[in-house]
C-alpha cells in the first residue's frame, strides 16, 4: 500500500510540474488553461500546486487544445524538459507569465513540498 501511495504522489508531482512548465513556456495564464477544462482559475491553480489531482480527461483536453505532447507531460523529467527548452527554444513570454528558469525551479520545489504536506503529512494525522 505504501509503494502505491508513493507512486501516486510521484505521478501527481510529475503532472503538476509539467503542466506548470508547459503553461509558462507557452505563455498561457492559469485562467486560460482553466477555461479549457471548465474550472475556475483557483481550481486549476490547485492542480499546478499539487493540492488537487487532475483527471485524465482534463489532461487530455488540455493537451489536445494546446497540442501539447501528452507523453512528455506524463513521462518526461520536468527539470530535464525545462533545461532543454531553456537551452534550445525561446519561451513565449507574456506579461504576468513568469519564464525565469530559477523561478521555475523554485516553483518545482514548492510543488514537492505541497505534495508532501497534502498527501503524506495529512495521511499521518
Amino acid at each position: 500500500m505504501q509503494r502505491r501511495k508513493e507512486q501516486q504522489i510521484a505521478n501527481n508531482k510529475q503532472l503538476a510540474k509539467q503542466l506548470l512548465l508547459h503553461r509558462v513556456f507557452h505563455g498561457k495564464t492559469q485562467q486560460e488553461v482553466a477555461k479549457v477544462i471548465d474550472v475556475s482559475f483557483q481550481q486549476y491553480q490547485k492542480l499546478e500546486k499539487c493540492e488537487n489531482r487532475i483527471f485524465a480527461e482534463q489532461l487530455m483536453s488540455i493537451c489536445k487544445h494546446y497540442k501539447w505532447d501528452i507523453d512528455v507531460i506524463c513521462n518526461g523529467e520536468p527539470i530535464m524538459t525545462a533545461r532543454e527548452w531553456y537551452e534550445n527554444k525561446v519561451p513565449n513570454a507574456r506579461a504576468g507569465v513568469h519564464v525565469n528558469y530559477a523561478n521555475l525551479l523554485e516553483k518545482f520545489n514548492k510543488i514537492d513540498l505541497n505534495a508532501y504536506n497534502n498527501y503524506i503529512k495529512k495521511g499521518q494525522e
